[in-house]
């Protein structure tokens, strides 16, 4: 103010006025300095002294970064001479070797050596862990997993959960950052026997419900083994994604709560023949390939057509019908619950949901993914595991190219050496 006064040139401060004046600011200067070291001070021991809540806010903000593979291979596409598949050989450890050449036919054999070059992939590419280090041991239920978690840059795929199948065209994988995850794929087609011999068979697996379900005669004898098809592929999925093993009987394992879900899966064309009524129709599946499921040598020209142009051979695999979500686990009649496992999540929260979806006319998958809260960072919310579970259900397959696989792999392990 006495400056703004002393710009007046009618007015001049006196000497007294300006004494006054200094010493006020000293003292403002004193005060705001103090003030100013207080705060540095009370920064500089926040910073020593490490934040209990901090560890939690990270947590919270990497909570949603989850990891879902879905990966395929379709056999038939791949049909190597003795020296290609020697060589694709090579990559393997030398117990996995004894593994795959144990088997008395060769198909099977080449789905086993593709199942476990699926896994190499998902640990060398996904998990960036060093080929030289890498290590596979199993459970005492048979159940594998990465015994060297630590190799694997990324923390938060270092919990990552894995599981193959293999049957009739088709080699699956199914991997999980942050869930229990199993996968199952069968083909649909009529057992050696005779369908009633294998039903009989099969049937001490199910209960009475499941059984009811399945030899209800909508779509015939194709409907029925699509029904068996789909409830043995959940009970599989779900046991390996518990790594139970044979320790867990599929019939002490019920599903429930899927009638209808069968619709879109197979339909009665009017006037057809019996044999041809028992035929699996997929009209989505129909109208992309333009297969019509009444001619047989047409159907069948049409997939040897895929084969030689390569169709199918790499991108996503599509879904063909809807997913069983909310297919209802039960063991031993007892529902499986998360129950207080999560903190903040319902204790009547279905402990695993299941995904499904066909590559073919013959083939159909089943996903089973499941809440473990112990590969869960602390302070995650119950809403952010629900919604990344939802998005892990969502998740499509994508067919790999076998040589493009082999070619990968073949350059990492070339770059180790």
């Amino acid at each position: 103010r006495l400056c703004q006064e002393n710009s007046q040139p009618t007015r001049k401060a006196t000497s007294k006025q300006w004494r006054r004046a200094v010493c006020l600011l000293a003292r403002y200067n004193r005060q705001r300095v103090s003030a100013m070291s207080v705060k540095l001070s009370a920064k500089d021991k926040s910073r020593a002294t490490p934040d209990p809540a901090e560890p939690e806010r990270k947590a919270r903000k990497s909570a949603l970064k989850t990891t879902s593979i879905r990966w395929a291979m379709r056999v038939s596409t791949w049909e190597p001479p003795t020296k290609t598949f020697m060589e694709a050989l090579r990559l393997l450890s030398p117990e996995d070797k004894e593994k795959v050449l144990k088997y008395r036919f060769y198909h099977d054999s080449v789905r086993s050596l593709l199942g476990r070059l699926q896994i190499l992939r998902l640990l060398a590419v996904v998990m960036k862990i060093d080929p030289s280090s890498i290590s596979i041991e199993k459970t005492k239920k048979g159940k594998p997993y990465v015994a060297n978690p630590e190799a694997c840059p990324d923390p938060a795929l270092r919990g990552m959960q894995f599981n193959i199948s293999h049957h009739g065209d088709w080699v699956i994988l199914a991997a999980e950052s942050h869930f229990s995850v199993g996968c199952d794929v069968m083909n649909i087609d009529r057992r050696r026997g005779g369908t009633e011999t294998f039903f009989r068979h099969m049937k001490s697996n199910f209960s009475e419900g499941e059984w009811a379900e399945v030899q209800s005669e909508a779509g015939g004898v194709r409907g029925k083994m699509t029904r068996f098809m789909r409830l043995w592929t959940l009970k599989e999925a779900y046991v390996k994604a518990l790594g139970m093993g044979l320790s867990l009987e599929p019939k002490r394992v019920c599903f429930s709560s899927m009638k209808g879900q069968d619709e879109g899966c197979y339909k009665r064309e009017e006037g057809a023949s019996e044999e041809e009524r028992e035929r699996w129709r997929l009209d989505s599946f129909l109208n992309e390939s333009k297969r019509d499921p009444l001619d047989e040598k047409r159907r069948v020209e049409a997939e040897k057509k895929e084969l030689l142009e390569g169709i199918n051979h790499g991108g996503s695999a599509p879904v063909l019908f809807s997913p069983w979500l909310n297919a209802q686990v039960s063991v031993d009649q007892k529902p499986v619950l998360v129950g207080s496992e999560i903190k903040g999540l319902a204790s009547s929260t279905p402990s695993h949901r299941f995904a499904a979806g066909a590559f073919d006319t013959n083939t159909i998958w089943t996903v089973a993914v499941g809440i473990d809260g112990k590969l869960f960072p602390p302070g995650v919310k119950p809403n952010e595991i629900m919604s990344a579970q939802e998005a892990s259900l969502a998740t499509s397959f994508q067919i790999l190219d076998v040589r493009a696989c082999i070619g990968e792999l073949t350059s990492l392990w070339k770059a180790r050496s």
